[in-house]
């Protein structure tokens, strides 16, 4: 693969480097090891963002968030998710923006839950 990144021009070849490391924390992602995957998908968000593609950039920063909600720093997660959110309503990606309030329920319904459990 190195190779063939080689013989693209710059622009492509940065491209590349996104799916790299997209790939790379769906990797991790899968492997359990959470931290690496959110170091990977915050990478790709940002050379994406440098590159000025806001799709890729709003998809690695929610995936991040989403791993950050679930395994780690639910507020930083959550920050991350409704920023890519922002971005994926604005463009108009109904599709991922599913993805995205799916996201923040996941972070949402444990607390409303904990909250009627005390009202009981």
């Amino acid at each position: 693969m190195g190779v063939v990144a080689r013989r693209r021009p710059g622009g492509r070849q940065r491209a590349l480097q996104t799916a790299v490391l997209t790939n790379l924390g769906t990797t991790y992602k899968n492997l359990g090891d959470r931290g690496r995957a959110v170091d990977f998908y915050e990478q790709s968000y940002k050379l994406n963002e440098a590159l000025g593609n806001d799709q890729g950039a709003a998809h690695s920063q929610a995936t991040a968030g989403a791993l950050l909600i679930e395994h780690g720093d639910p507020d930083a997660g959550l920050r991350d998710v409704q920023n890519a959110l922002t971005v994926v309503r604005k463009i108009g990606d109904r599709n991922f923006e599913v993805s995205a309030c799916r996201s923040l329920l996941h972070m949402i319904a444990p607390m409303a839950t904990s909250s009627r459990q005390h009202e009981n």
